[in-house]
Order: C-alpha cells, then sequence, then structure tokens
C-alpha cells in the first residue's frame, strides 16, 4: 500500500537500533499476519463470549485501537515521547507550549492532533456512504420500539433503521421467500435489486432491518 512502512528497525530498551555480528541494522517486518492475528486473538478473547451491547464493544475496541497505536509508535520509532501514559492532549498541549517558549519541537517524532484540521472521518460503526440506504419512519415514536442496541447503531450509522446480518427466524423466512419466488431461476443474482425488495419490508414494527446494497 502506497505511503505505509511495512519494514522498521529494531531497537532495544533503550531505544537504540539494533544491529547484528557484521554492523547491519535489522529489520522488524509488520506486513505479516502474526501482528494481524494477534489483534484478533485479543479481541475473541475479549468479546467472544462476552454478552457486552454494541456500545460497549465500541468503545473498547476504539480505545484498545488506540492504546495499541501508541504502544507500537514507542517501540518502533527513535525519539517518539515515552509517556507512560495514552492522554495524547496533554502531550500537545505541552508540544505547543514548549515550542512557543524555546522555538524547539519537544519530540520531532510526535504527531499532534491539535495541528490537524478535523475531517468527517470516523472509526467503527460508521455512517452509511448512501442514503438510498436509508427508510423514513412513519412515526417518530417507532424509534423507541428499537433495542438500546439497534439505536446506538442508527446514531452512529446516521439513519432511522440500521442494517444488520440476516439471523432471526423472520429474516431468514424472508429471505428464502424472496429467493426461491424471484431470484431462484436466475442465472445471476442481481443484488441491488434483493436488497430494493428486502427493504420494502423493512420497518420497525416488523422487526426487520434494512438491508445493503451490494453492486
Amino acid at each position: 500500500m502506497p505511503g505505509i512502512v511495512y519494514y522498521k528497525y529494531k531497537l532495544d530498551k533503550h531505544r537504540r537500533v539494533i544491529r547484528d555480528e557484521d554492523g547491519l541494522a535489522l529489520l522488524k517486518c509488520t506486513r505479516g499476519t502474526n501482528d494481524v492475528e494477534a489483534t484478533h486473538r485479543v479481541i475473541n478473547k475479549m468479546l467472544g463470549t462476552s454478552s457486552c451491547g454494541e456500545e460497549f464493544a465500541h468503545g473498547w475496541a476504539a480505545e484498545r485501537r488506540h492504546r495499541y497505536n501508541h504502544d507500537t509508535a514507542v517501540h518502533t520509532r527513535q525519539g517518539y515521547v515515552k509517556t507512560g501514559h495514552y492522554k495524547h492532549w496533554l502531550v500537545d498541549r505541552r508540544q505547543q507550549l514548549w515550542y512557543a517558549i524555546t522555538g524547539k519541537q519537544y519530540s520531532p517524532q510526535w504527531i499532534n492532533a491539535l495541528e490537524m484540521a478535523d475531517t468527517p472521518e470516523r472509526f467503527g460503526i460508521v455512517p452509511l456512504s448512501s442514503v438510498d440506504l436509508q427508510v423514513p419512519l412513519q412515526d417518530p415514536d417507532d424509534l423507541k420500539m428499537l433495542s438500546p442496541d439497534l439505536r446506538y447503531m442508527a446514531r452512529q450509522m446516521q439513519c432511522p433503521l440500521p442494517p444488520r446480518p440476516v439471523q432471526q427466524r423472520p429474516e431468514q423466512r424472508l429471505f428464502t421467500k424472496l429467493y426461491y419466488e424471484k431470484y431462484r431461476n436466475l442465472r445471476a443474482i442481481n443484488f441491488r435489486r434483493f436488497a430494493d425488495d428486502w427493504n420494502v419490508h423493512a420497518s420497525v414494527r416488523t422487526a426487520l432491518c434494512r438491508s445493503c446494497q451490494c453492486t
């Protein structure tokens, strides 16, 4: 991927580059599956058997992502601030004060979030990219009929009724019904049309949520 560094210097506990007997710097590859699978193992262990809701899982994943990225920077970037905590805004502010007083950067390797422009970019459960996937509620009180998890997902996705996998019994019956009535004999399924047919039945009162339209 352009702009992404997959090979970094290995650092010792004093954060100095480790070299072999010939004086060559040792590199660490981060493009393999070991780092990815290690992260998946932690997620599965924490959330795989947990009965927590969507909001807790989303918050936990965001906090772990923040801490993991910080720890990775500490171990792979020379000159990166080793703070001992994860409150980035304190280091951001200290860096600004240090530059105002001395005219020098406190840590050249530190990326100051206060100097960046805000963007609509989001992580985790994000807003839907297409308004075509949204459906207006006939009655504003219908939102109260959603479970707390679905209400949270609706707020995060910025839509009245969030999409979700086909997993409940009424959804499975509807999926089977639509397939056998309209798409069983087709050589190739138009998934966007299938989603449109599905969304006709989507409402709070039928306990059916929207389906993502595939292209």
